[in-house]
């Protein structure tokens, strides 16, 4: 992770291909994911898909999201209001459909 964030200070965007920008992102990715997946398995160790899988993989998707905003300089208040009312909703959608599975 160190390593991850000394390239990203020590690189300039306008001459790097986007293939390797991207790849420190997708690796923050990875990582956010595999620290929210032990929480949840901490949290709670009976399986539960919703709870194993889905909500470490958006609540990853949606910090690396905000980031890719912040690097692009596009990043405003009302961004981070958007992706977290759209988060509360997926959150209800997928308690509601795996309390309804049951």
């Amino acid at each position: 992770m160190l390593g991850c964030l000394l390239y990203m200070t020590a690189t300039t965007p306008g001459k790097v291909s986007l293939a390797l920008l991207l790849i420190p992102f997708g690796l923050i990715g990875v990582v956010l994911f595999e620290l929210s997946y032990v929480a949840a398995n901490l949290a709670r160790p009976t399986p539960s898909l919703v709870l194993h899988r889905i909500l470490p993989a958006s609540f990853s998707l949606g910090v690396v999201t905000l980031l890719l905003l912040q690097s692009l300089n596009q990043l405003t208040w009302k961004d981070g209001l958007i992706l977290f009312m759209l988060s509360l909703l997926f959150l209800v959608y997928l308690w509601r459909a795996d309390f309804l599975s049951k």
